[in-house]
């Protein structure tokens, strides 16, 4: 009983070990992606100052 124990432990361990090496493997996967996207669209903000005519098509808020 003592050694089944000891193995369902040891399974547990190797368990979250894997869990957190998946956590790990995906955490760098989605660093790497993000910094990437960021280098890929630097300098095209898709929000930004609006320019033109554009005050005069709206009527002022009351």
């Amino acid at each position: 009983m003592f050694e089944y124990e000891l193995h369902t432990m040891h399974h547990a361990e190797l368990i979250a070990e894997a869990a957190a090496h998946r956590l790990a493997q995906e955490a760098a996967v989605t660093r790497k992606g993000l910094h990437l996207f960021g280098r890929r669209h630097a300098g095209h903000d898709t929000e930004g100052q609006v320019t033109g005519g554009v005050r005069g098509r709206f009527v002022r808020a009351a």
